[in-house]
């Protein structure tokens, strides 16, 4: 798993590339640390080439640290999706 960040006014965009498992979880806690309430974050998944358990966990974290009003947007591939989807978060992010 590669993880970028790219921090743009109020606006915080992470894109992780490859296998999101259980591995990545320090570096994905550790790119959206500084986020705030106020902050609008974007997760693009369009390069990521599957999720496991672990990785929908740490989605979850970042949505308990955000808080549930805050939307949490993630771009996703046609895999990526059906995963989300399946876990039904899809009620939870909103997913394009």
């Amino acid at each position: 798993m590669n993880i970028s960040s790219h921090q743009a006014d109020n606006t915080l965009t992470l894109k992780i590339t490859g296998r999101w498992d259980y591995k990545g979880a320090k570096a994905f806690q550790a790119a959206y640390k500084g986020c705030t309430l106020n902050q609008t974050v974007i997760l693009d998944l369009r390069e990521t080439e599957m999720i496991d358990s672990a990785a929908l966990g740490m989605l979850l974290m970042l949505r308990e640290t955000l808080g549930h009003e805050q939307p949490v947007t993630i771009f996703a591939n046609t895999n990526i999706k059906k995963a989300l989807g399946i876990a039904l978060f899809d009620k939870i992010f909103n997913i394009k």
